[in-house]
């Protein structure tokens, strides 16, 4: 039997900042604790040298001061979130679209593969 093998269709942003928008987002199996939800955010580049190329996070659905999904959602938003939307939430589907600098690093997997990670994130100057 042959096998037809190919390179993945998805290309990893190299490390250093980059500006993203906001191409998935969706809730996910939380693979270290299964009674709670997870979301899976995908950021592809619109910068036209790494167009095309991706850079996935995980975060949990909770806007607090020291998870990522606060951080990012300002960011991706160009502002703060007000004191309602803290509390009351808000539809994270309205993030689609929306541009933001994130910074990437180089990390390895426990399993030894190499992935891009997103460590911060900054809006976009208007």
């Amino acid at each position: 039997m042959s096998y037809i093998v190919k390179a993945s269709s998805t290309a990893y942003l190299p490390s250093g900042m980059h500006v993203v928008a906001v191409k998935t987002i969706e809730e996910v199996e939380n693979t270290i604790d299964a009674t709670k939800m997870q979301l899976k955010i995908v950021l592809e580049s619109v910068d036209s040298e790494n167009a095309g190329m991706q850079a996935t996070f995980w975060t949990s659905p909770l806007l607090h001061p020291k998870g990522r999904l606060l951080p990012f959602a300002e960011a991706a938003l160009g502002r703060l979130l007000t004191t309602d939307e803290k509390r009351d939430g808000f539809d994270v589907e309205t993030l689609i679209g929306r541009k933001l600098i994130v910074f990437v690093k180089d990390a390895v997997s426990k399993a030894g593969k190499p992935f891009a990670k997103v460590s911060d994130f900054t809006a976009v100057k208007q």
